[in-house]
């Protein structure tokens, strides 16, 4: 086999570890949160957004936050709700969800489980099919 196939081949090896590796740590997160003690505002029957954010993360500040404020405001407080987490403040509660990047948000279905994870800055057209998909409606 020749050297560029060869490390091709390795590039793909690399990259499919990798995927196998973000997947496995969104599952463990998703169970870490299912396990974790419910958290105080969370209402039964809608769809929740849980954001873990710090005071020194500016893109949590500058991206994230704005993203999110337009998302309920798109959607309406009547069918989605957002707790916010400051880690900073709550550590435990993050450490208990297996938060291990800020900004993440937790997508929390209408039957209270958590359907989505996203490690990092979530765009606004992810957490709106997230969204979307929880509650049975599309815009």
């Amino acid at each position: 086999m020749g050297t560029i196939a060869e490390r091709g081949l390795h590039a793909v090896a690399i990259l499919l570890t990798l995927a196998l590796a973000a997947a496995a740590l969104k599952r463990w997160q998703k169970l870490r949160a299912s396990r974790a003690r419910p958290l105080a505002g969370l209402e039964p029957g809608k769809v929740s957004i849980v954001y873990f954010h710090s005071p020194s993360c500016a893109v949590c500040r500058t991206t994230q936050r704005p993203i999110l404020e337009r998302l309920l405001a798109r959607e309406g407080g009547d069918r989605l709700h957002l707790i916010s987490i400051d880690v900073s403040e709550r550590g435990e509660v993050a450490r208990a969800w297996g938060v291990s990047t800020v900004p993440s948000t937790y997508v929390i279905g209408s039957s209270g489980e958590v359907e989505h994870v996203n490690n990092g800055l979530a765009s606004e057209p992810t957490l709106r099919r997230q969204v979307s998909s929880q509650d049975g409606h599309r815009r």
